[in-house]
């Protein structure tokens, strides 16, 4: 990329002159170079391995004195899942994630925020189906995000901190009619974050979080291209602080309402959605009141 400011006779010399270094400064050059593997493989009709993995690095540099930027980004992708049909009831997919990122400041009045970030992320999900009118999907997910600074030294104020994260996802669909079916979502997440010392793998907590969401649906197909749904959404998410090793409770927010929504097929290219809810909030030190919402999407395939 190349940024220049022209001359102006309109300003004065002083003028284009700062124009131009501050246009210089965004002067760069990027080069990105990777590898990347993928693999599928089927061991019996019922039973598949999908493996993909990859490297890169991205070589930033920028000619500009003014500029301290410079930095070079390397990444490693891993991943693998294992597909099994249990029966022609149940289902069950588990997967393995990991990600391994290191950002490196060339510059040493930038090399403070070299840091390494390592994601690792375990996720089973089980589907099971009894019967054609009855669905049930499930998901669980462990996940730890870990972001250290090549550079945190001990008497220095620790910026290196873990993420960690536990998820349950339900999907149940209900088909009561041809016409009418009963839908119900459910997502858990409970997290914390916490200041880490990765020689030691030692982490002072600071925050913990609980988050609950819950909506249930019904549908009615009036035609095939026209839907009605009618429902209810909840949502909460409770925080603490920690004294210690106590969980302290600092802040709760609960959210509940009704939902309702449209869903229209115009024509096979064409689609509009319209999706309105009210929901009655209440969260800590504040009254409890009221807000309605409506979206609506036209959505057009050329």
């Amino acid at each position: 990329e190349t940024h220049q400011a022209e001359r102006d006779d309109r300003y004065l010399e002083t003028a284009v002159d700062s124009l131009r270094k501050i246009q210089e400064r965004k002067n760069s050059v990027a080069k990105r170079t990777s590898m990347a593997f993928a693999a599928d493989v089927r061991f019996s009709p019922s039973h598949q391995v999908s493996v993909s993995a990859s490297g890169t690095i991205l070589r930033y540099d920028t000619p500009s004195n003014l500029n301290t930027d410079d930095r070079d980004d390397l990444w490693y992708l891993a991943n693998i899942t294992s597909r099994h049909r249990l029966s022609r009831y149940l289902s069950l997919t588990l997967s393995a994630y990991a990600s391994l990122k290191h950002l490196v400041y060339l510059s040493s009045k930038r090399s403070a925020d070299n840091t390494w970030n390592r994601i690792l992320r375990l996720s089973p999900h089980v589907t099971y189906t009894p019967w054609r009118f009855l669905s049930t999907s499930n998901r669980f997910e462990v996940l730890a995000n870990y972001t250290v600074y090549d550079f945190d030294t001990p008497g220095t104020q620790i910026r290196s901190f873990a993420f960690r994260q536990f998820a349950f996802a339900d999907s149940t669909v209900w088909s009561l009619t041809k016409r009418t079916s009963v839908e119900w979502n459910s997502y858990v997440r409970l997290y914390e974050r916490g200041n880490l010392r990765w020689d030691d793998f030692s982490e002072r907590p600071v925050s913990y979080f609980e988050d609950f969401t819950h909506i249930g649906t019904v549908r009615y197909s009036a035609t095939p291209l026209l839907i009605f749904s009618l429902g209810i959404r909840y949502f909460s998410q409770m925080r603490f602080d920690y004294a210690g090793n106590r969980r302290v409770p600092q802040h709760f927010l609960r959210s509940v309402g009704p939902a309702t929504g449209i869903e229209w097929s115009v024509s096979n290219r064409t689609a509009l959605t319209v999706k309105g809810w009210y929901e009655r909030q209440s969260r800590t030190g504040l009254p409890e009141y009221g807000i309605a919402n409506i979206t609506m999407s036209l959505n057009v395939s050329l």
